[in-house]
């Protein structure tokens, strides 16, 4: 079995993880001055959002420190895998991946097991990006594509995920280091929503702005339809952080304006991501179009393309 691993900032929901069989090394946070450990047995997610509108002492985000992977390639082995793939927010934008790395070359030194396979994967992404790319692995473990493909898959793939969300509060993203405009430049911008996504180095970039929710909707619709490559994005996801209906708003829109006919996820955003997005934040993401056709070449000769459209 090939053991997928991912950061408590991720995209995907506790609930699509489990089902999807994948393992979370979590980020901690200060709350209110307590420490708290991003594994829902403190503060349950919702609870951490009702939170989240009656208090600003919220602290930095801690990365998972290497011990905590280095405990899931372990527990890994136990259950009798041998290969391991994580993936990462983007190096960029925390320790997450270097942390990985340091619990890969130590597990690997103190073990000394043969056949031990660990890929450490940046995803150059934030949130809603590495999120559908660790799904997509997960579909593609669970349909019997090797270890190999699936690694090489991932490092070719991970460059077309397109992936949005927006914000109200743009200017303490800038603060925290994941935005590469300045804070001064988001002042003079505007004081409404935000809306952003990742550039190919992974930092966060602002997209633009919007006075109503609608007009974001519209947004992501609009460059959906002119970017979106529909033989290779069999699914959408949708996560958000405190306001499902905004979620189940946006899967409307899209349906009635795009004719996409793929699955649509909703997943809600754990406490570690509302850390950084606030609240009231809304994304998706999907794959994007390649100038050259050869990016889908391994994808279609594992014949896991779904048609779309």
């Amino acid at each position: 079995m090939i053991r997928i691993i991912t950061d408590s900032t991720c995209s995907l929901s506790q609930d699509l993880s489990k089902e999807l069989n994948i393992k979370t090394a979590t980020f901690s946070f200060t709350l209110d001055g307590d420490e708290i450990e991003d594994d829902g047995s403190v503060i349950k997610t919702d609870e951490f959002y009702s939170i989240l509108e009656m208090t600003e002492d919220i602290g930095p985000l801690k990365a998972p420190a290497p011990e905590k992977y280095e405990k899931l390639f372990a527990d890994g082995v136990k259950n009798g895998d041998e290969d391991f793939i994580v993936i990462t927010m983007s190096a960029k934008n925390g320790e997450s991946y270097d942390s990985a790395i340091r619990a890969r070359e130590s597990f690997l030194s103190n073990t000394r097991i043969a056949g031990i396979r660990i890929a450490i994967i940046d995803s150059r992404s934030m949130s809603s990006g590495y999120g559908y790319l660790v799904m997509k692995i997960a579909k593609l473990r669970d349909d019997g594509l090797s270890y190999e493909d699936i690694v090489e898959y991932a490092e070719r793939y991970k460059s077309r995920i397109k992936g949005y969300t927006c914000v109200s509060d743009a200017v303490s993203l800038a603060d925290m280091g994941f935005l590469k405009t300045s804070t001064r430049k988001i002042r003079k911008s505007s004081d409404n929503i935000v809306m952003l996504s990742t550039d190919s180095k992974g930092m966060g970039v602002v997209m633009g702005n919007a006075e109503r929710i609608e007009q974001v909707y519209r947004t992501y619709a609009d460059d959906f339809i002119q970017l979106v490559d529909r033989e290779l994005t069999d699914f959408i996801i949708i996560e958000y952080s405190s306001d499902v209906s905004r979620a189940e708003d946006l899967k409307k829109y899209l349906i009635r304006t795009t004719g996409y006919e793929g699955e649509i996820y909703l997943s809600q955003l754990s406490p570690s991501g509302g850390v950084i997005l606030g609240l009231g934040s809304v994304g998706m993401s999907y794959v994007s179009k390649s100038s050259s056709d050869s990016f889908g070449d391994l994808f279609r000769r594992a014949g896991r393309v779904t048609k779309t459209s």
